[in-house]
């Protein structure tokens, strides 16, 4: 039976005092009563309960503790008044009150703790941490086929590459790439050329030979200062060749390679022999065994599209570079001396250096301070303020001066750098520019402490260089009225140089005359060019300037090389034997197997023309080409029948 049913069934026949008594349990569950009396029979009374968890938290001594500590800090009435009393009399009579000796004790000793433990922990708000640009190197394939191996395959490069170690580099027939050293040095490589670059490159410590050219055309521009030891060198063929802020074109072969000087300076270590200084204008070639062959560069290479196109890359480049040197200076120069925090930004300074024990670390921080200070006098310079940039530049110099005074070859190594990276950020101010007198300051303190190759003496020999090359750039931005002022200014201390070869009583070295007088060509070439655009009273301005530069200047007759009937058959003039000589070899090494080493082999013996300097061309490249085909090189010497 459902149990519905059975529940109605008891339900009707229950007696009507049962139902009462059910209705009054169910009513009882329902208000929860049985619930409140069942919890009231079990839990204790509120009151003991109560006591019970006091006693149970009660300390009676921390009661005690906290009592004496109160009233030791609540003096009596009658204490509180004579307090008052003495307070009152020695401020009326300007009278310290003495304190207990604990508290003028431990007292400084807590400020001092916290201000050291301050400076320590956030050294970043007084002193600017130093940054440095970055000196990635870059290798760029910008035109054909480029490839690279570091000692295992060939691979061809797609894109741009990262340099992180030591690497070779060859480019193709109608190829060129081009290599960024960090922020001093770049390498423009032309076609069918073939260049290592070493460790140097990759570790500034290092100051070998940044690359070894096998052969090939390369550019090769350093925007290191010109007046410190540093410099880039390149290992040739025949030699070494150093450069420091300039721009050099090199034709390098195994027999015979030539360099040519289109900016700044170079010097030239053949192998066996002293080192040969060029100056813009010279070109040297490097001949078999030593020797060397000195000539003038001509109208006619200046004007070669390689030429062109590598100097007007190279302006702004440096360009770039100095104007991204100069906003790290500004940004690693923090707090200016015109700033009401700039004195506590020194005491921060002499404090974290008091808290260095280690005598190289000492130093590190002298040096970086130093800079500081001249980062400073930049940002200053910068902004127009030249007169609060003189505090800053003197403190710079008294820093390299007391630095200098250790003997430590650690020391002066770190000092060396130093210098480098100062003098780098300030190396292309002209005497117009603002930051001019930081360049001053640069120059003379290294030159005091010996890190130059020019004496105290010649600073105003190469001060005055700057100011031809200001002049320079005055005519080439059509400055005339303002470059013959400029040398309406100088043109005494030039002509003392130039006709007796002093300047006050400083004797001018041989190299030193040739710069000047290089600069002096570069000038009236300049004019010459400003000729064909200037019309009216400024022309006749030029046409005076020039006549005074030229005066003291003279162009040199260009060396020619004559012609004779002895050698009716030339085809190919020394540069073009050169070229075709390294495009012979790149080709054949840019196949790996010897099947296509030995067709490539053949197919540039047939595209040599029949004349003797085809047989120059079969000779360089005899000892250089696969053994297994050497034969087929030695047969077409043969048959042209050249001297080997």
């Amino acid at each position: 039976m459902p149990l519905e049913s059975t529940i109605q069934r008891l339900a009707k026949t229950a007696s009507p005092s049962a139902k009462a008594r059910v209705r009054s349990q169910i009513l009882r569950r329902i208000e929860g009563s049985l619930l409140t009396d069942t919890a009231k029979s079990a839990v204790p009374d509120r009151v003991k309960l109560k006591k019970h968890v006091l006693a149970r938290v009660a300390m009676p001594k921390a009661a005690g503790v906290l009592e004496g500590i109160k009233t030791a800090l609540s003096p009596s009435l009658a204490t509180a008044l004579d307090l008052r009393a003495e307070i009152l009399d020695r401020i009326a009579l300007w009278q310290p009150i003495p304190a207990p000796l604990w508290q003028r004790t431990w007292k400084p000793v807590a400020v001092t703790a916290a201000l050291a433990l301050v400076l320590r922990m956030t050294p970043a708000l007084f002193i600017a941490s130093p940054i440095e640009a970055s000196s990635q190197n870059l290798l760029n394939p910008t035109e054909g086929m480029v490839s690279v191996t570091d000692g295992a395959e060939w691979s061809q490069l797609s894109g741009e590459l990262a340099l992180d170690h030591p690497i070779t580099i060859r480019t193709g027939g109608d190829a060129s790439a081009t290599i960024v050293i960090g922020s001093d040095a770049v390498l423009r490589l032309g076609e069918n050329t073939e260049v290592n670059l070493r460790e140097a490159a990759f570790d500034a410590s290092n100051k070998g030979p940044i690359a070894r050219v096998s052969y090939g055309q390369l550019w090769v521009m350093s925007s290191l200062p010109e007046a410190l030891l540093a410099g880039t060198s390149i290992v040739l063929p025949q030699g070494t060749l150093g450069i420091k802020q300039g721009s050099v074109s090199i034709l390098a072969d195994p027999g015979q390679s030539a360099v040519q000087v289109f900016h700044g300076f170079a010097r030239i270590m053949p192998t066996g022999e002293d080192p040969i200084h060029l100056i813009q204008g010279d070109q040297l070639v490097l001949l078999p065994e030593g020797g060397t062959q000195r000539h003038l560069i001509t109208d006619v290479m200046r004007e070669e599209e390689w030429v062109i196109k590598n100097l007007s890359r190279d302006a702004v480049h440096r360009s770039e570079v100095t104007k991204r040197k100069q906003e790290l200076a500004e940004t690693a120069a923090g707090i200016l001396p015109d700033s009401a925090f700039y004195l506590l930004k020194l005491a921060s300074e002499k404090f974290d250096l008091g808290l260095t024990l280690s005598g190289k670390s000492r130093q590190e921080k002298k040096l970086m301070h130093a800079q500081t200070r001249l980062n400073e006098a930049v940002a200053l310079l910068n902004a127009g303020k030249a007169k609060e940039a003189a505090r800053p530049l003197e403190a710079y110099r008294e820093a390299i001066r007391s630095i200098a005074t250790l003997s430590e070859e650690e020391v002066r190594a770190l000092l060396a750098d130093s210098l480098l990276t100062s003098s780098a950020t300030v190396a292309d101010a002209l005497p117009n520019s603002d930051l001019y007198a930081a360049k001053e300051a640069v120059l003379e303190a290294a030159a005091e402490v010996e890190a130059t190759e020019i004496s105290t003496n010649e600073i105003d020999l190469y001060l005055l260089s700057d100011a031809l090359l200001e002049i320079e750039s005055l005519i080439a931005q059509g400055e005339i009225l303002q470059a013959t002022s400029a040398f309406n200014g100088i043109e005494g201390a030039v002509a003392s140089i130039a006709t007796d070869q002093m300047l006050g009583e400083t004797v001018i070295e041989k190299d030193s005359l040739k710069a000047m007088k290089t600069i002096l060509r570069s000038i009236a070439f300049s004019l010459t060019q400003a000729e064909e655009i200037v019309q009216g009273d400024e022309g006749a301005l030029i046409a005076s300037l020039k006549e005074r530069v030229e005066g003291l200047s003279p162009s040199p007759t260009p060396t020619t090389v004559a012609t004779t009937d002895e050698n009716p058959n030339i085809c190919m003039t020394v540069r073009e034997v050169l070229r075709r000589t390294n495009q012979f070899l790149a080709s054949v090494y840019t196949y790996q197997t010897p099947r296509a080493q030995r067709n490539e082999v053949l197919r540039q013996i047939s595209t040599l023309p029949d004349c003797p300097q085809s047989g120059r061309i079969l000779a360089k490249v005899m000892n250089k080409v696969p053994v297994f085909t050497r034969s087929f090189v030695w047969e077409a010497l043969q048959d042209i029948g050249s001297e080997t």
